[in-house]
């Protein structure tokens, strides 16, 4: 155990080394990109004050003497080195390693690129054993691929497919859309409970597992994630995120700053069950929108309208306003037992009597 936290410590030193050395010989100054070098060198301090051998052992080194079958499966970003590859580890457990080398296209983003890849690996850590609705950590650190400097994550392989996919084999079946619902709701609720916020939830980023006859719904790639103490690494003018799942700035110039972060991941959940029940991401058209959501969603789960469109556009009404993962997730839970935020007694009342009823003759005998 001693040799392997030995190695653990020498392979994040080695990445600290290898950061500061980099910081050193280039000329970006008080750049961003210099600004993240200098953050990337604390956040690996963290890194190896965090990594322990009881979150799966240290796989440093050449990755090759670690990892068995690794083969690539997808590319990441633009030609930056990015990777996700599949392997398995010595004991022939199924895992993903995202593997960022360093070569001679990304030496200029080198160090925001490790600063990524290492912030995504610190809020998985945190998030680690907290919740059955994030894909889990089993370990990070710095080696070799390829006879390349890499930093590495090795992360639980999720067997099934992201909604995207899924949505090419046409839309949820009712049941599949309220699990969607309570479990997307429970992992935004535990990463805010946790000091996380993901800040790119959409449909690509939810896994739809099926094991052992038990249906589960994860979150994905952290990539974009940061905690509350992160300063973030986009530069000024940047929105980065899924087109159709990012709050606009007109709702968010609405909001307090603090509720930014929180309200983002709320949005985009809100927007990627809105994609699972409609087939294609929500417009800025409440009405339209609205329109849709009514004719998709199915009788049983009409709770989830209002509750979708009080998300996509927040009321005038603060109090009225759904603005993080913990209170969405109740409201969720609730599946429609309990008012939204702000909601009045008539229109309670007529959202009970869609709960009710089982028909459009049954509504149209009620009015």
């Amino acid at each position: 155990m001693d040799e392997v936290r030995a190695e653990m410590r020498a392979s994040f030193e080695g990445l600290h080394a290898a950061v500061a050395e980099l910081h050193v010989t280039t000329t970006l100054g008080q750049s961003d990109l210099g600004q993240g070098m200098r953050e990337l060198v604390d956040l690996v301090k963290t890194a190896l004050r965090l990594a322990t051998p009881e979150l799966g052992g240290a796989a440093f080194g050449e990755l090759e003497k670690h990892y068995q079958d690794i083969a690539l499966s997808s590319m990441h970003g633009t030609p930056v080195g990015r990777r996700m590859v599949r392997g398995a580890r010595r004991n022939g457990a199924p895992v993903v390693l995202k593997i960022l080398q360093r070569n001679e296209r990304n030496q200029g983003d080198w160090a925001e690129l490790a600063a990524r890849t290492v912030r995504e690996g610190l809020c998985l850590f945190r998030l680690h054993g907290r919740t059955p609705f994030v894909v889990d950590i089993r370990d990070m650190g710095i080696g070799t691929f390829e006879k390349k400097l890499a930093v590495f994550l090795e992360l639980e392989r999720v067997p099934g497919m992201d909604l995207v996919t899924a949505g090419k084999h046409g839309l949820l079946a009712p049941e599949r859309l309220r699990v969607l619902a309570r479990h997307l709701s429970a992992a935004v609720a535990a990463c805010h409970e946790l000091g996380v916020f993901h800040r790119d939830v959409a449909p690509q980023n939810v896994m739809q597992r099926e094991l052992a006859g038990e249906l589960r719904y994860l979150l994905i790639d952290f990539e974009l994630a940061k905690t509350e103490e992160m300063a973030p690494l986009t530069r000024t003018g940047q929105l980065p995120g899924t087109a159709g799942c990012v709050p606009p700035d007109e709702v968010l110039a609405r909001l307090a700053p603090k509720h930014h972060a929180p309200f983002r991941d709320v949005f985009g959940a809100a927007a990627t069950i809105y994609y699972a029940a409609c087939g294609v991401l929500p417009t800025r058209d409440e009405a339209h929108c609205a329109e849709i959501l009514s004719r998709t969603v199915p009788s049983e789960h009409v709770w989830l309208t209002p509750l979708v469109l009080t998300c996509l556009f927040p009321p005038a009404d603060p109090e009225a306003r759904i603005l993080d993962g913990p209170q969405f997730h109740e409201l969720v839970s609730h599946e429609g037992r309990r008012r939204l935020p702000g909601e009045t007694a008539l229109y309670q009342e007529a959202r009970e009597l869609l709960l009710r009823a089982t028909s459009v003759d049954e509504l149209r005998r009620a009015a």
